[in-house]
This record gives structure tokens, sequence and C-alpha cells, in this order.
């Protein structure tokens, strides 16, 4: 979560039942396999008829984790300075992120689907 948490700080949260969870706020959430605990940002979120999803991402990083469902969620890191950079993130930018990094993905795959249909014997 560089450059908004630097290395070796600790964080707090606030448990999710105090707090909505909106995109771009913080959270704390326990990892699909293992027992880590990553700290990222909600990017987006979606609901079905039985949970809810979040698709979270470090600050830092290129790539969108797996789906979060609400259950792996302990809570949110309040961070009050960042308040302003979000909004003119989640306003103006977060529309254009989503469909880039699909598209780039898929590019990607298809690339390697061809080489691998290329080089077979």
């Amino acid at each position: 979560m560089w450059p908004t948490i630097k290395k070796g700080e600790q964080v707090v949260g606030v448990s999710k039942t105090h707090k909505r969870i909106r995109a771009g706020d913080v959270l704390v959430f326990r990892q699909k396999y293992g027992d880590s605990i990553l700290v990222h940002r909600c990017m987006f979120h979606i609901k079905t008829k039985n949970t809810k999803y979040y698709i979270t991402k470090g600050d830092a990083g290129l790539n969108f984790d797996p789906l979060v469902q609400e259950e792996r969620v302990y809570g949110v890191v309040p961070i009050e300075n960042s308040r302003k950079l979000r909004d003119v993130y989640f306003r103006k930018i977060q529309y254009v992120l989503l469909p880039v990094n699909i598209l780039v993905t898929l590019v990607i795959r298809v690339y390697m689907l061809w080489n691998y249909l290329l080089n077979r014997k």
C-alpha cells in the first residue's frame, strides 16, 4: 500500500459493522488461501443475491486481487488525508483503469494461446 502506508507502519482498522464500505476505502482482509492478512484498497464492489464481493488492489500494484468475499473482510482503515485523492481517482480514473486492465489481460492470454498452438508438436 505504499505510498499511502509506509513499510513498518502499523494500521488500526475500524470494524466493518460500523462503517459502510465504499470504493476507495482501504480494507483489512484475509486471503482466500492461507492465513495471510492483506491491506489493499477497494476498487469496486459487486453485490449478488447472497453475498457481496470486493475487487481490491494495492496502491503500488498493477493487477487486481482475486474477488474478496464480504466474510473475509475484517474492517476498514481510516485514512483521512487521502480523501481528496480518493475522490479524484475514483470519479475520473477508475472508469478507464478496469477496461484497460481487462484488455491487456485479454491480449496477453490470446498471445499465449496463439504461441502455444503454433509451437505444439
